[in-house]
């Protein structure tokens, strides 16, 4: 990958809020990327009754890469997470690939080092990979802007990667983003095989109904916290007994590390 000037993008990111590097991956690339992801959703799509809830939040130290599926007023949804912490699963080995060394590009954007995430902080932040499917029977993801749960939050400079494409794989919605002047605009509308999207995730996009063929595939690196808590009890409670005064033990405990960490 040829990554475009950075001081280019980030000029365009405070303009617009928003920055499509075109034909940052190259055919070839794009391609085995695409096929990946498309296998993948093919092959697991065996009864979405039996995935748990699509993960959005409620990150914890250690967890098992998950897919999962909702359907509600929110979103519906198709998604994979994949953690640093876990051994990449073969039939996505590229994509994951990919996906980390432009998060690593993207961290030096918004000035941190390129590895940064892709390891516990000692503020608890990472950055994981999401690979979701919006379904050809009208996937969707309401209206909203992105935000993390801390007060010393780093930039929100997002990536996206479309894998299947508008009037292509799918016939009506897409991926739109509402700019610096508040202009509605049709991202998806825009993106060719093989474009990178960067964009400000604090301002406000969607995923609009998707109807027609594959659906909308799209890649996503996502910067979060996990919960405090599981990296505290994950390696220090192992083998304790867990009755009652034992539990009120363990929150003393916890009490005293946040108070003095």
């Amino acid at each position: 990958m040829n990554f475009p000037d950075k001081d280019f993008i980030i000029e365009n990111i405070k303009k617009k809020g928003y920055f499509i590097s075109k034909g940052l991956l190259s055919k070839e690339e794009y391609q085995i990327i695409r096929k990946e992801a498309i296998n993948y959703f093919h092959n697991k799509q065996v009864s979405k009754n039996k995935f748990p809830k699509a993960l959005r939040g409620g990150i914890k130290a250690g967890m098992e890469d998950i897919l999962g599926y909702t359907s509600n007023e929110k979103w519906k949804i198709l998604r994979g997470c994949f953690f640093n912490w876990n051994r990449n699963p073969n039939e996505l080995s590229e994509i994951l690939k990919i996906s980390r060394e432009i998060s690593s590009f993207r961290n030096e954007l918004i000035g941190l080092k390129s590895d940064y995430g892709s390891f516990i902080e000692d503020s608890n932040y990472i950055q994981y990979s999401s690979l979701s499917l919006y379904p050809s029977n009208g996937g969707f993801l309401q209206k909203h802007s992105d935000g993390h749960a801390k007060k010393n939050k780093l930039n929100l400079l997002h990536f996206k990667i479309e894998l299947t494409h508008k009037n292509a794989d799918y016939s009506e919605g897409g991926f739109y983003f509402w700019d610096r002047e508040g202009n509605e605009i049709c991202i998806s509308s825009l993106i060719n095989p093989g474009d990178v999207l960067f964009f400000d995730g604090s301002l406000n996009h969607e995923i609009k109904p998707i109807k027609g063929e594959i659906g909308r595939i799209g890649l996503f690196e996502i910067p979060t916290y996990v919960e405090e808590k599981s990296r505290f009890r994950n390696y220090s409670d192992i083998g304790e007994p867990k009755n009652f005064f034992e539990k009120i033990k363990y929150k003393v405990k916890y009490n005293f590390f946040l108070k003095n960490k």
